[in-house]
């Protein structure tokens, strides 16, 4: 199983520069991907953009949005987007995509917040229609830059309709803040979906957690503000969606690995580069 990172960028008060910093430092070490989470209503930085920014300053890591809320955004010029970072990236790029829940995101932003599953499904099969020439198909002209290797998708979800979509549309499904045997059971979701579609070979299956391995309090803090709009309505708390010690990262490492997980990204709650090689020295 490949083990990736976060980059901190969704953390408030980070410069500009320590986002390609951090995904300098993680390129040198054993990571597959460097992730990143999208919000609006946050003062964190815009996920695409920073993406752009960690690709040119690396050559080997993957980049990967984890997710981001593709219904707040114009499907054409999303593909574009996606398309420009796939090409400065030399093929690095997976587009992460969800429904989003936070409903301010579109309030602020404009867009309607019913029906963004149905949107968000139109969505990719538009964007892969562009990337893939076809664009005429959808009433337009040429979009480009033109690709080699379309980005791969990776949904997430979290209720069976949702997982189902995954499997019609997506290469591979980016888990929540469940337990293994959850996961698994979504997962079975997802590939029966995709084979009642006709589609051919198994799906991805990447996880995402956060962690912290320095400063404990200062990630508490962090995952009480950014999640405080959901603490109080779920069963979801700081201590069980943090890793905090050496031994629940690797527990949680073997875990995952058991029931044939593809990845698993570690996001980052302290935004401190020792908090990469406090990483790094246990999953090596």
């Amino acid at each position: 199983m490949n083990i990736g990172i976060g980059l901190p960028a969704t953390i408030p008060g980070i410069s500009g520069g320590l986002i390609k910093e951090w995904a300098i430092c993680a390129e040198s070490g054993p990571f597959s991907t460097l992730g990143i989470v999208d919000r609006i209503v946050y003062p964190n930085h815009e996920p695409m953009i920073s993406l752009a920014a960690a690709a040119a300053v690396t050559e080997r890591i993957s980049l990967m949005t984890t997710v981001l809320i593709g219904p707040l955004r114009n499907h054409v010029v999303l593909a574009k987007q996606a398309a420009t970072l796939q090409s400065i990236s030399n093929g690095r790029f997976n587009l992460g995509l969800g429904i989003g829940i936070r409903k301010d995101d579109f309030d602020i932003a404009g867009v309607e917040y019913s029906g963004r599953g149905r949107r968000l499904e139109n969505q990719v099969n538009a964007m892969k229609a562009i990337w893939s020439g076809d664009a005429s198909s959808l009433g337009h002209r040429e979009v480009g830059p033109p690709v080699e290797k379309a980005p791969k998708i990776i949904m997430g979800a979290f209720v069976d309709k949702a997982l189902e979509r995954v499997g019609r549309v997506a290469d591979g499904y980016l888990a929540g803040p469940d337990g293994p045997s959850e996961v698994e059971r979504k997962f079975s979701v997802v590939t029966s979906s995709r084979e009642a579609s006709g589609k051919q070979g198994k799906p991805k299956l990447i996880g995402g957690v956060y962690y912290a391995l320095g400063d404990l309090e200062r990630g508490k803090e962090y995952m009480r503000h950014y999640y405080d709009f959901v603490l109080d309505e779920t069963d979801w708390s700081v201590e069980s969606m943090m890793v905090q010690d050496a031994d629940s990262v690797k527990n949680l490492i073997a875990d995952f690995e058991s029931i044939g997980m593809d990845e698993l990204i570690f996001h980052p709650c302290v935004p401190e580069l020792d908090e990469i090689t406090r990483l790094a020295d246990i999953i090596s």
